[in-house]
């Protein structure tokens, strides 16, 4: 690569850091809690210690920092985010060093383009969970992995340090373990495959190796299975397919599409996105590039083991956050593939530096600092809260029972109420989970109403006497006065 170009490329990437780390920074201050932090924070506050084992809230590493800074700072919003926020220089410098890895400068701006100037990259630096933690974390794994597939003779110490970051990002989220289970397995057939010794994995240093990573996939699935069959609790992500569910929400989540396709086994976007990994694949192999289809197979090894473990155990596909993990691995398969592709460097760079630049537009055009992309019906629910004791007060009806739907429900039963219940003793009753379309008729003794719920929406043209008095354009939140009238025929 020309110095110049070098150089540039690498101003551009801190130049872009940069304003990441602000827009993370400014989110992680100016966001209202979401319902995951709340609940975490519950968990945290109820001992959960002792519920560890049990609840799919399986970000261990972040539930002890909120502990931390809730006893130590308090339990503003931004207090608890402390934690993600500064994991994301830890997050660029990993990527610096692959940054550095790469010769051509389109593979360079697609880095950028993929990993920084998205939002499904950067959302979670601004949240309090394991997600920005494992993330980095699982970046620094693949980068020390991929220093050991790059040496003719494997050094320890690299595989040493990608272990122990693939544990890490285990522990700050269960999310990572698919993608650290195939990163070990395919870094030891390396190994092997390469001297064709078998000795050497019996020296101390690997049996330490081996007793680790054997500890942390025996506490995982463990603790997965007690997850799944004692509490029930491991629900969250998809029933359709790995397609519609997984490949969709990534798409979704980047940007790309306007929202999450949820009907039927395929959509055209997830299918075409799987044949173009495909063929990276394929010509990785052919090619015989280590890294192609070192990246490639993490991504079609989670393809693998999401298939067999929904149909063997019923397990929902990962779905939007709990794909986070897969998304390097596609990455880093199309990043290799551009940088090892033989092709004039111009055909590379026009079409990445095109993509780069209509990422930003579409990161600006996008932009939100109060609102989570993965959350944002909850932005409002404390502006909403406030609101709602005002117009009680103004209708001299403080006592009066207020009906919810699950999201308002949730973050004010888990904080307002739990952590601020003079300020917040409202009576709240939450429409049960199952309710297909609402019927105000069975909730004779209530006077209001708040909902973001999609099939409430025509409720409004259903009753004689309902009266909007509130709404929220950024979340959608509603606020209801309920009549004594009959409903409409």
């Amino acid at each position: 690569m020309n110095i110049k170009f070098d150089s540039l490329t690498k101003y551009i990437f801190w130049i872009t850091s940069a304003l990441a780390f602000v827009y993370i920074i400014l989110k992680a201050y100016l966001m209202d809690i979401t319902n995951d932090e709340a609940y975490s924070l519950l968990l945290v506050d109820t001992n959960y210690l002792k519920a560890m084992a049990g609840t799919a809230n399986t970000h261990w590493i972040n539930s002890i920092f909120m502990k931390l800074f809730s006893v130590t700072l308090g339990i503003q919003p931004w207090m608890l985010r402390i934690h993600s926020v500064i994991m994301f220089p830890i997050y660029i410098l990993f990527l610096f060093l692959f940054f550095r890895e790469l010769k051509s400068v389109g593979a360079r701006f697609l880095l950028l383009t993929f990993l920084i100037a998205n939002h499904f990259a950067l959302e979670y630096f601004s949240i309090a969970r394991g997600y920005a933690m494992s993330l980095s974390f699982l970046t620094g794994a693949l980068f020390f992995a991929y220093k050991v597939l790059n040496q003719e003779r494997p050094e320890f110490k690299n595989l040493k340090i990608a272990v122990y970051l693939g544990i890490a990002a285990v522990a700050a989220n269960y999310t990572a373990f698919f993608q650290f289970c195939g990163m070990v397995g395919f870094l030891f057939l390396y190994i092997y495959f390469n001297n064709k010794d078998l000795k050497q994995f019996f020296q101390k240093k690997y049996i330490i190796l081996f007793i680790l990573i054997a500890i942390t996939s025996v506490v995982t699935i463990t603790n997965l299975l007690m997850i799944k069959f004692l509490s029930n609790d491991l629900r969250f992500g998809g029933d359709y397919s790995f397609f519609t569910n997984t490949l969709d929400s990534i798409i979704y989540f980047m940007k790309f599409e306007e929202s999450i396709n949820n009907n039927g086994i395929f959509s055209l976007s997830s299918v075409l996105f799987f044949i173009a990994l495909l063929f990276i694949a394929i010509v990785g192999i052919i090619k015989k590039n280590i890294q192609i289809i070192f990246f490639s197979f993490l991504f079609f090894f989670q393809f693998i083991i999401a298939n067999l473990v929904f149909f063997l155990f019923e397990t929902p596909f990962p779905l939007g956050r709990t794909a986070l993990a897969l998304f390097l691995s596609i990455s880093f398969s199309i990043i290799f593939f551009v940088e090892k592709i033989k092709t004039k460097e111009i055909f590379k760079i026009i079409p990445s530096l095109g993509i780069f630049f209509a990422a930003i537009l579409l990161f600006i055009n996008t932009l939100n600092l109060t609102s989570s992309f993965d959350s944002f019906k909850q932005s409002e629910i404390k502006k909403s809260l406030n609101d709602m004791k005002q117009i009680l007060k103004k209708d001299d009806n403080e006592d009066a029972k207020i009906l919810s739907c699950k999201f308002f429900y949730a973050i004010w039963i888990n904080h307002y109420y739990y952590f601020y219940p003079d300020k917040y003793d409202l009576n709240i009753k939450m429409i049960p989970q199952d309710t297909k379309e609402l019927d105000l008729d069975l909730y004779p003794d209530f006077e209001y109403l708040i909902t973001v719920r999609t099939e409430d929406l025509g409720i409004e043209a259903k009753y004689d006497k309902i009266e909007l008095i509130k709404h929220y354009p950024q979340s959608g939140l509603k606020i209801y006065r309920i009549s004594r009238e009959k409903a409409r025929d």
